[in-house]
């Protein structure tokens, strides 16, 4: 018995299901949430004799829950999905991964502290940043930061997770030749 377990795991083909696994799930959120509606269940109670979200009840409920908490940010979770899928198959490293993974989410993270820092309206701030965005950003962020200060430090920090998760480069061509030569 441990033999076979021992030639599936071996074979890569349980990572290779997991993958597989991975991009349904994924493609299920980016259908439930691309279908996203007010009128949803749990958001609506018309939604009790149709469904108007794709993914069904399961897919309302999971976009609601995820677009109330980080807003627009929260489209971040089936772009992480897929990736984890695609680089399953694909059999990248799990250091990469997971480092790409950070960087994803810390920028979603992000974004969404950041909708909640310009003064117009608190719906925009709240449809754009979420629960998670709008509280940290005014109840941290502003009253200790301010408004400028914390846009400024949340740019930065964008732009960082931004150079580590990506393969930006933000030196020239000719600066980074200078650079290695002796």
């Amino acid at each position: 018995m441990s033999e076979i377990l021992g030639r599936f795991i071996n074979g890569h083909r349980l990572v290779q299901a997991a993958g597989i696994l991975l991009i349904g799930i994924g493609l299920f959120l980016v259908i439930s949430f691309v279908s996203h509606s007010s009128l949803d269940y749990p958001n609506s109670s018309r939604a009790a004799s149709s469904d108007f979200n794709w993914g069904g009840r399961i897919g309302a409920y999971v976009s609601y829950v995820a677009l109330l908490a980080m807003g627009i940010a929260a489209y971040v979770w089936p772009v992480l999905l897929l990736f984890w899928g695609v680089n399953a198959l694909r059999n990248e490293s799990l250091v990469h991964v997971a480092a790409r993974s950070i960087g994803l989410l810390g920028m979603a993270l992000l974004f969404s502290i950041g909708a909640g820092l310009p003064s117009y309206s608190s719906y925009v701030a709240f449809k754009l940043g979420g629960m998670l965005g709008t509280q940290l950003s005014s109840l941290l962020l502003i009253p200790y930061m301010g408004r400028v200060g914390a846009a400024v430090v949340l740019c930065a920090l964008f732009l960082a997770a931004l150079v580590l998760t990506t393969d930006l480069n933000l030196r020239s061509e000719e600066h980074t030749s200078e650079l290695q030569s002796p």
